[in-house]
């Protein structure tokens, strides 16, 4: 998806800074995910699969072994979910602006009840 969504984004014919900005985003956030996911089936593999008959078995394995992958791994998911949040905070902001608009905790409760 993100291949085919830079493909349609590089090749429009405005090809602006936001271009630029959303290609680089998606690029950050697809390697951090991938780094997540190699370093959870990693530890996955070592536990599930080299060392099933560790006394207390797998779990214990987990427990008994903290992997920097797994910290690291996590740590990428983590800022990733800051990368996301933050795009989603500059476009409300950005929405906020265009139609002078403000939002507080009450009025968002009250939109999400109706």
């Amino acid at each position: 998806m993100f291949f085919h969504s830079c493909y349609l984004l590089l090749n429009s014919k405005e090809w602006s800074r936001t271009v630029k900005f959303y290609v680089i985003y998606g690029l950050i956030n697809l390697v951090l995910t991938a780094f997540s996911l190699a370093g959870n089936m990693h530890v996955g593999q070592l536990m599930w699969i080299e060392h099933p008959d560790f006394p207390g078995g797998p779990l214990a394995y987990y427990a008994n072994n903290i992997f920097w992958i797994t910290i690291l791994g996590n740590a990428a998911i983590i800022a990733g979910n800051y990368m996301n949040d933050a795009l989603l905070v500059l476009c409300s902001f950005f929405l906020c602006r265009i139609y002078s608009l403000t939002f507080s905790p009450g009025s968002a409760s009250s939109i999400v009840a109706t």
